[in-house]
């Protein structure tokens, strides 16, 4: 009996490392931030307009259920958040504007969309703007989220996207943000993530396709400020160390993930840069 006991003991062994072997340890859990800047200004605000410039340095078609979202996020007074990017999924390639409802102000949809914009329920709610945009690997686009118009009820926001090759520009979309919610405006905080989204099963962190961002600015009140520090960071799932940050050169930051990616920056490295305008770079 004791040999049998033994022998079953030992196939069940075999068998679990077998298991083990041929398994993956666990499911990549999507969405993912491989990499995280945070913009600081030298005063905190109030702007009216911010912007930064955008560069996808290297990409490759995304597999089936994965797609890539280079986002710029902003604060309000209000502490409600919105964001602007650029995607690429299975859908084409788009760029987006969205703002959140500010929840604890006690107003019901105190984000309010206008044209081809819509209201969101999933991660929170607010009102979101997505167009096809064909960009470019290789080329700069510039990002621009502003207030253009005061209403009755509050003050229109509109983000843009221009191609800095050909001099395009278009509109992504408007959103009206109501004034009884007290967004005011964008305080001096912004935040760059690269990340992959959506529902592919990918069992290993290698399993991420490459992605270069390089990122220049923010720029706020019609580029007259430029963040003058950043931290970096990584905020992803399941310990993910192929993902780097890096400063090339005074205002820039560069994000490479995926692949056999190497971690050359530490998180938590905060870089400060001297405050230098537009213009006399």
């Amino acid at each position: 009996m004791s040999i049998i006991f033994s022998i079953s003991r030992l196939c069940l062994l075999v068998i679990l490392l077998l298991w083990a072997v041929v398994s993956p340890a666990y499911a990549l859990k999507l969405p993912l931030h491989s990499s995280q800047g945070d913009y600081t200004f030298p005063v905190d605000g109030p702007f009216s307009n911010m912007d930064i410039h955008l560069t996808w340095r290297e990409v490759s078609q995304p597999p089936p259920g994965l797609g890539y979202y280079a986002m710029f996020a902003f604060y309000f007074q209000n502490r409600a958040v919105g964001y602007t990017g650029l995607q690429w999924d299975a859908a084409g390639k788009k760029a987006i504007f969205s703002v959140w409802d500010r929840e604890q102000s006690g107003v019901a949809g105190g984000t309010v969309p206008e044209g081809q914009c819509k209201r969101f329920g999933h991660e929170g709610r607010g009102s979101q703007c997505i167009m096809p945009y064909d960009w470019k690997t290789g080329r700069e686009y510039l990002l621009t989220v502003k207030t253009v118009q005061r209403t009755e009820t509050g003050e229109r926001w509109h983000a843009v996207v221009r191609d800095l090759i050909t001099g395009q520009e278009r509109e992504i979309g408007t959103i009206e943000l109501k004034e009884s919610a007290g967004y005011g405006r964008l305080t001096g905080k912004g935040v760059n993530v690269l990340e992959y989204y959506g529902h592919a099963q990918l069992n290993d962190c290698r399993d991420l396709p490459v992605v270069v961002l390089n990122w220049r600015g923010p720029f706020a009140n019609e580029r007259r400020l430029r963040a003058d520090n950043v931290s970096l960071s990584y905020p992803t799932r399941f310990e993910c160390t192929n993902s780097t940050s890096t400063s090339p050169g005074t205002g820039q930051v560069e994000q490479r993930a995926g692949g056999a990616t190497r971690r050359l920056t530490p998180g938590g490295e905060k870089i400060h840069w001297p405050q230098i305008l537009l213009q006399e770079e």
